[in-house]
């Protein structure tokens, strides 16, 4: 069995991210099962990704069909896998030739709708406004129709999005739900400890970006009359000159020495004494770009609960373990961090679904063979 995962900008620095680290992992796990494993990507590598084939094509686009196309021949594809979008489905040429194999679209995507669209709006970027809005644009009956003609199924991470692709009048044994992996020995709650740095800390993961409810957490923070609570962000790719606008941003806001910001990666280690030493995660998305974050798990599984909104994947995947608010509701935000950080028997009760939950989560052993399965 050949399985092909065809994925835009496939790269070693795009590991730690959704949805690449998905497929890499999911990848990574079917060769070590024996599989013949290798991804089509739009971007050259010099050589395999962490011993992964990796195949450079011109475009994932339809300019890049004829090259798909060889290289799935090449490879005696049997499985193939593709993150697909509502403007995806329309404009690329190629997948209509994916009825020859079992392909299966995996929901990159939350097919967000126009209410949800209209509370983003204020805190899009014009880019991000003209990305997420042509999406919109696609008639829900031609999505629905080439999704349904040209895969064999659809792999969806989140509760949310499942149900919402059988509320549009997708069958719904053609949506298969298979959540992200975790390394639960690596997060495990049990070799919880302390860390100074992020004691008494509401934690911030990520890129800082209004679409990840960046400004809004902001605003919440500036609502706390209280200096015991503070806002550490660990603030991907933030170093140099981003990370000196950053300061001078919370400054000006008048959250000089409330909200601590640490720019560039972490090592995984370090990262998870962060997230075990916080009171919680936030993760206040206003849309999530990738269906679901990672994040939400590895902070459950660390035994740290998780205080994010009520946008696609995050209800479903937080559970008890945490606490949602509404989008854009920076009041509703700045009572949930409160109430984790000062109520400690709150606290401790969600503590205890986390540990509940962070049981049952699987491992990303076990999320690859149930894409094989599909094979």
């Amino acid at each position: 069995m050949s399985v092909i995962f065809v994925l835009p900008d496939f790269k070693s620095d795009n590991l730690r991210l959704q949805p690449w680290l998905t497929f890499y992992r999911v990848a990574k796990e079917m060769q070590a099962q024996g599989q013949t494993v290798a991804v089509i990507t739009d971007v050259v590598n010099d050589g395999p990704v962490d011993g992964i084939e990796v195949i450079g094509v011109c475009s994932l686009r339809s300019s890049g069909r004829s090259q798909i196309l060889a290289m799935l021949e090449e490879k005696q594809a049997t499985t193939v896998f593709v993150p697909v979008t509502p403007l995806s489905l329309m404009t690329c040429s190629w997948y209509k030739d994916l009825s020859r194999y079992k392909a299966y679209a995996f929901m990159s995507y939350a097919f967000y709708n126009t209410k949800e669209m209209s509370r983003a709006w204020p805190y899009l970027t014009p880019a991000s406004r003209k990305s997420f809005g042509k999406h919109l644009l696609i008639p829900r009956l031609l999505w629905r129709s080439r999704l349904t003609r040209h895969f064999s199924g659809v792999i969806s991470q989140s509760v949310t999005t499942q149900q919402r692709m059988v509320g549009l009048g997708v069958e719904a044994s053609y949506v298969h739900y298979i959540p992200p992996g975790t390394d639960s020995e690596l997060w495990n709650s049990e070799t919880k400890q302390a860390d100074d740095r992020a004691e008494g800390s509401i934690l911030y993961l990520g890129s800082p970006y209004a679409i990840r409810g960046f400004e809004l957490l902001l605003d919440a923070m500036a609502l706390i009359d209280n200096e015991a609570i503070k806002l550490r962000v660990l603030a991907r790719g933030a170093t140099g000159e981003r990370r000196e606008e950053l300061l001078q941003d919370l400054a000006s806001r008048g959250l000089a020495g409330k909200v601590i910001i640490e720019g560039g990666w972490l090592d995984v280690e370090r990262l998870k004494d962060e997230i075990q030493a916080a009171r919680a995660v936030a993760l206040p998305f206003v849309l999530v770009p990738s269906e679901l974050p990672v994040t939400v798990y590895e902070a459950i599984a660390s035994g740290t609960p998780v205080i994010g909104t009520r946008i696609d994947g995050l209800p479903s995947a937080v559970g008890k373990a945490g606490v949602l608010v509404d989008v854009g509701d920076e009041k509703a935000l700045q009572e949930a961090i409160e109430r984790v950080v000062l109520d400690t028997s709150y606290r401790q009760q969600l503590e205890q679904h986390c540990k509940a939950q962070g049981a049952a989560l699987p491992s990303w052993r076990q999320v690859a063979e149930q894409w094989s399965e599909l094979s």
